[in-house]
């Protein structure tokens, strides 16, 4: 049998590019995506808005039917390559602008990588379980962020009860190691490691920069919960 390997974020999506859309063409996600949809809709104005972590661009469609602007932001070039040709069939008036600089950690004041602030940004399908630093994350997007401005988080979560049916194992280890719960996506012998952080995890880590504003479970059968932060 194969050795599974762990490998970063920007590896892995490189990886199954080619097969994203696929994997969540499923009922279940296509639901959740259609309720991010609606809430993220019905709380933003048509405006500038940030895609953070926007993948192959499955969110492309609703935010330029919403009369969206959109800044796209995707470190996975293969990914970034098919939103690229999903924007092309969009007059150019209307395409998403890609930022060249997707990486937020080198982020700065004096040099940001937009050249005006949006009113919104979105990180659908997880993006924040695979991200370690937080608290640095919530402070790079509060930078690119209007006063006041709204962030729609789609968060992989699992209840105390759910952590104990479904990830019991990694809670149990995770507890003994005194680490943050972890999971993680398998394809041709990868493993994309995610952590599952509670609510009050994201609270602490973003407190300084943005306040929870509500919370939402998506989906009936789904591990995924709408977070939606407004800055301070």
């Amino acid at each position: 049998m194969k050795k599974k390997e762990i490998v970063s974020t920007t590896h892995f999506y490189n990886t199954i590019a080619g097969e994203y859309d696929k994997h969540l063409a499923n009922p279940k996600d296509v639901t959740v995506r259609e309720e991010v949809a609606s809430f993220f809709k019905s709380i933003v104005p048509a405006g500038l808005i940030l895609d953070f972590g926007g993948g192959t661009g499955l969110d492309i469609s609703w935010l330029i039917e919403g009369g969206y602007k959109i800044l796209f932001c995707e470190p996975a070039e293969n990914m970034k390559n098919q939103a690229i040709i999903i924007s092309k069939q969009y007059a150019e008036d209307v395409r998403p602008s890609f930022l060249e600089q997707s990486n937020f950690r080198l982020w700065q004041q004096n040099n940001l990588p937009v050249e005006k602030k949006v009113s919104a940004i979105l990180a659908n399908f997880g993006v924040l379980n695979y991200i370690d630093d937080l608290t640095l994350l919530f402070e790079k997007l509060s930078l690119l962020l209007d006063d006041r401005g709204s962030i729609v988080i789609n968060l992989l979560y699992a209840s105390p009860a759910r952590l104990l049916s479904k990830y019991f194992k990694n809670t149990v280890k995770a507890l003994l190691r005194r680490e943050k719960i972890k999971t993680g996506s398998h394809y041709k012998g990868l493993v994309h490691e995610a952590t599952l952080y509670s609510i009050r995890d994201i609270e602490k880590a973003a407190e300084k920069y943005f306040a929870l504003k509500a919370r939402k479970k998506l989906g009936k059968k789904s591990d995924f919960i709408l977070l939606h932060l407004v800055k301070r």
